[in-house]
């Protein structure tokens, strides 16, 4: 395991996960290689200089340095190397994925993220299943089974996870069941 920043993880999802996913859902069974890989993340006293000129509070100064020093230890990039165990397969590739920090003194927030709000399956609008941190695919597979079931109208109650799920893939089914299981959905 090795910490990815929000852009690296987006990008390894993009360009690999969803390619493995893909490759494993047809079939086939995959041998993968991740290798983190350390470089220079630029001028830390510079950027410590400009905490302490913008963070008024020592302490949440001191936190932050510490996180610029713990940097050291986020790989500036992973390269993944994938390839079909099957030999009838010719799945395989090779890819370096970027992991950017953001290293600019107000990128370094402290204190409680609060959460989205509680979204339900059942009658949440577009825009609220947005807000509720769900991914444009759960949303779409969201909105799709509802329609499904109720035609044009937008509103409905599911009577259980299994109801709501019929129709709906794998991956959806694992990610928004681990999104109500997190308490970011609910069914009604």
């Amino acid at each position: 395991m090795t910490p990815l920043s929000r852009v690296g993880n987006a990008q390894m999802e993009q360009q690999v996960e969803n390619r493995m996913r893909r490759a494993t859902e047809a079939g086939d069974s995959l041998t993968v290689t991740v290798e983190p890989l350390y470089n220079y993340r630029g001028n830390k006293t510079s950027l410590k200089n400009s905490i302490d000129e913008q963070e008024p509070d020592p302490i949440k100064s001191d936190l932050k340095k510490q996180i610029i020093d713990a940097e050291n230890f986020v790989p500036t990039a992973v390269h993944v190397e994938a390839r079909s165990l099957s030999h009838s397969s010719s799945f395989s590739f090779s890819s370096n994925i970027s992991n950017p920090i953001a290293q600019t003194a107000n990128e370094y927030n402290l204190g409680p993220t609060p959460r989205p709000p509680v979204s339900n399956v059942s009658n949440s609008t577009d825009a609220e299943l947005s807000a509720s941190g769900l991914s444009q695919r759960e949303i779409t597979a969201i909105l799709a089974r509802r329609s499904a079931v109720i035609g044009e109208t937008k509103r409905v109650r599911f009577a259980s996870w299994d109801e709501f799920e019929v129709g709906l893939g794998l991956a959806s089914k694992r990610a928004i069941r681990a999104k109500e299981r997190a308490g970011i959905v609910n069914l009604y």
